[in-house]
């Protein structure tokens, strides 16, 4: 896959996000590891699926009082807002991605590798193995 758009600045947020900073605090603070419950047959390595990811977050983002939304734009782009339940106070990022397949298949899976990564980026979760950013810039 081959990142097209770059991910904006912070200037894609509500006009305060002093809420929302503490209650993302409050979720970082009692976020517990996630389990890798995936393995990318290509690198031959383990990472947490967007449903597990979906799935361990829920609970602590409820107690924090924060909610998420993404959203897809045509079939290339997606849109991760992180909100404030309260003061409705948010934070957002788009992420566009051209899939190596223009298939259905590849478009999904795309869609579902920007999901994953935005969701856990904007939220500061380490959900995969670090390789010192190896493979992409390897040729392969």
């Amino acid at each position: 896959m081959e990142i097209t758009k770059p991910i904006p600045s912070f200037r894609d947020r509500s006009e305060s996000i002093k809420n929302l900073a503490g209650a993302l605090i409050k979720f970082q603070s009692r976020m517990p590891g996630i389990a890798k419950d995936s393995t990318n047959p290509f690198f031959k390595s383990k990472y947490v699926s967007l449903g597990s990811l979906q799935e361990a977050i829920k609970p602590v983002l409820v107690e924090a009082g924060l909610c998420y939304v993404q959203l897809l734009e045509g079939t290339r782009t997606v849109t991760t807002m992180l909100i404030h339940a309260e003061s409705g106070e948010f934070i957002q990022s788009s992420v566009s991605m051209k899939p190596e397949k223009d298939t259905p298949q590849g478009v999904g899976s795309a869609i579902t590798y920007q999901k994953r990564y935005a969701l856990a980026a904007l939220l500061g979760i380490n959900t995969d193995y670090d390789d010192d950013g190896n493979s992409a810039s390897s040729s392969r």
